[in-house]
């Protein structure tokens, strides 16, 4: 096995790059990992390394191709492990490939990111308290009051991200840190906001750079994966996600799973409206993302508007 075929979906969690994915895994001529998220590549220290049971440290690159066991002639293969963004070992032995695969690094403006993965983490998830608001969660976070997230949390992985939002959404930073190994025209950045209000464009624009396809996406039904729910019962939900990994992926797998989240889906609107944390964590990031705008993204501020930013993911 010498690596990735085609591209890597490196982030950031919660900027739509499951549907990204399985929009991609969609396309005749490319495979994706199964599971999306490998997190093959982790840094050996990092509490997701390994988490399929399989790690690069640990049973070296050969196990790599456990998760494209359905691959087929002609394929080329891609995976979407969004933490690959702030991993050395995924940076350094992506750049050693050659040819080096298509780096796609995918963008949320930085509040609304950092908002939706709250929301996933305390209800898909049901990884830290139900009463624990958005904004009181920020207040933690930009005033470095970090340790009175501890007692927030039921899970040790939620907590080590979450103490780590501000860090992880300075995105000119990382981008600037994979650039130094991979030449700028190896990297495409795609924002969230583009891809849920014109795929078509960024799809086309992505076949083009992988050499597959681009009328493919001509007539393509494109359904929003991985959405943010609200949970009614916490406690039976860390329970449930933990007795599904145990279970074959199949269509009655995939019945159940819409019939709990019916049941478990809650109607109550949200305890808060969330302005004051997002009205603070946009203006702690102005300055990285005017960085962003000048360095790679010139267009960045035609879509990083409270306004233009869709509700989905």
């Amino acid at each position: 096995m010498s690596g990735l075929d085609a591209l890597n979906i490196v982030g950031t969690p919660k900027s739509g790059t499951s549907s990204l994915f399985y929009w991609l895994n969609a396309h005749p001529e490319l495979n994706g990992a199964h599971p999306k998220e490998t997190f093959f590549f982790m840094d050996q220290d990092h509490p997701l390394a390994s988490r399929h049971g399989v790690g690069f440290h640990t049973n070296g690159v050969s196990a790599y191709d456990h998760f494209f066991a359905d691959a087929t002639d002609g394929q080329k293969r891609f995976e979407g492990t969004t933490h690959y963004f702030y991993q050395e070992t995924a940076r350094k032995y992506l750049a050693g490939l050659n040819p080096q695969p298509l780096i796609v690094f995918v963008l949320r403006e930085p509040a609304a990111r950092i908002q939706s993965s709250f929301r996933f983490t305390r209800d898909n998830l049901a990884n830290c308290s139900p009463q624990f608001t958005f904004d009181e969660f920020v207040d933690c976070l930009t005033t470095n009051s970090l340790s009175r997230l501890d007692s927030e949390y039921t899970s040790a992985s939620s907590l080590f991200l979450a103490k780590q939002e501000l860090q992880l959404s300075n995105y000119v930073h990382w981008i600037r840190w994979w650039n130094e190994v991979f030449p700028r025209d190896s990297i495409e950045i795609v924002l969230f906001e583009e891809l849920y209000t014109d795929p078509v464009v960024v799809m086309r624009r992505l076949c083009h750079k992988l050499a597959v396809d681009p009328t493919f996406f001509d007539d393509f039904e494109f359904q929003h994966y991985n959405p943010t729910l609200k949970i009614r019962h916490h406690r039976l939900h860390r329970q449930a996600i933990k007795f599904a990994r145990f279970l074959p992926s199949s269509n009655i797998k995939k019945l159940a799973k819409t019939l709990y989240l019916r049941f478990q889906k809650s109607s109550s609107k949200p305890q808060s409206n969330d302005v004051m944390g997002l009205t603070r964590l946009t203006e702690y990031f102005r300055s990285a993302n005017e960085d962003l705008a000048n360095e790679y993204v010139p267009e960045l501020f035609k879509w990083w508007k409270t306004e233009s930013i869709p509700s989905k993911a």
